[in-house]
C-alpha cells in the first residue's frame, strides 16, 4: 500500500497519463480512474468501468464500502465472463 500511495504522490506531481497493467482487482480500483477489463484470448476490450481516482492513503480507501462494492461487481463481470 506505500507503493501505491507513492504512485499517485508521483502521478499527480508528473500530471502525467499513466496506463497500468496489473492483475488485482483491488490495485486497478484504487489506482485508477477507469478500469478496463478484457477478455480472454485473444485479449479485447469488454467493460469499461469509471472508479472514483484515489483521494486517500489506500489504507483508509480499500475499507470503505463503496471501494469493496466495486471490487466485487468487476470479480462478478470477470466470473460471468469465465462461465460464458
Amino acid at each position: 500500500m506505500i507503493l501505491h500511495d507513492l504512485l499517485v504522490s508521483l502521478w499527480r506531481s508528473a500530471e502525467a497519463t499513466v496506463f497500468f497493467v496489473t492483475h488485482s482487482i483491488e490495485e486497478a480500483v484504487y489506482l485508477g480512474d477507469r478500469v478496463y477489463v478484457l477478455s480472454a484470448s485473444p485479449g479485447t476490450l469488454v467493460r469499461e468501468v469509471q472508479v472514483a481516482p484515489p483521494d486517500r492513503p489506500a489504507k483508509e480507501m480499500q475499507r470503505e464500502s463503496g471501494f469493496q462494492e466495486t471490487v466485487y461487481f468487476i470479480r462478478d463481470l470477470i466470473a460471468q465472463l469465465e462461465q460464458g
